[in-house]
């Protein structure tokens, strides 16, 4: 397990690299109200409501949720708890390397 949750965030860490800033969304409240979008990648340290309101977004609008740990690491940016991929090709990327396909 601890081998697949390295081999997880690695892809996850790629993705974003590659990922252009047009095709990942740092959520705020204002904005993911706005925005269609098709992943969210949500860090495990995160608040219970900030999950509670990510998971009800998610089931609403059925969306993927991916929980990882130091988002704010793979992403490089600091206290992020959560990012929206609102490119549907960029989001099935991420979730196919993650599932290994």
């Amino acid at each position: 397990e601890k081998d697949l949750r390295r081999r997880y965030r690695l892809h996850i860490r790629q993705a974003l690299e590659r990922g252009q800033r047009t095709q990942i969304q740092i959520i705020s409240k204002d904005q993911y109200k706005q925005t269609k979008l098709y992943l969210l990648i949500l860090d495990k340290t995160a608040g219970n409501s900030l999950k509670r309101e990510m998971n009800f977004l998610a089931s609403k609008r059925n969306i993927d949720i991916i929980e990882v740990e130091n988002l704010s690491e793979l992403a490089s940016i600091s206290n992020c708890k959560v990012i929206g991929i609102k490119n549907k090709a960029f989001s099935e990327n991420i979730t196919k390397s993650i599932k290994g396909e």
